[in-house]
């Protein structure tokens, strides 16, 4: 089965967009699910990159490499609900963090109890 890839884009400041059409899912679904991020200048330069997912009680980080495709987590995607994600890019100097951008939430996608 193809996998489903949900775009996001961001820009300048903190601002991040889902450019995919919101979707829903059923929950439990592993492996089925990529972000694939595109980045403008404003995001270069740091060190440590991050989605950080939650939906209800449940969160993820996952680092982002080269690449900007990532799997969504399994964790997330358990319960019903909205799942929402945020970025989080740093960059750190002696052990601190020096610099960093964290991007507004976006709304991924939905998620409907699956019978299984």
């Amino acid at each position: 089965m193809e996998k489903q890839i949900i775009e996001f884009k961001a820009s300048g400041g903190q601002d991040l967009k889902r450019v995919s059409p919101l979707q829903v899912f059923a929950t439990g679904t592993v492996g089925y699910l990529l972000a694939r991020f595109t980045f403008s200048d404003a995001w270069a330069g740091y060190n440590e990159r991050l989605a950080v997912w939650y939906n209800g009680s449940a969160k993820e980080e996952t680092p982002i490499d080269e690449s900007g495709v990532i799997a969504i987590p399994r964790k997330v995607l358990e319960q019903p609900g909205t799942l929402k994600m945020n970025l989080c890019f740093s960059c750190t100097e002696n052990g601190t963090a020096a610099r960093r951008l964290t991007s507004r939430p976006v709304d991924v996608l939905k998620l409907v109890k699956a019978n299984y």
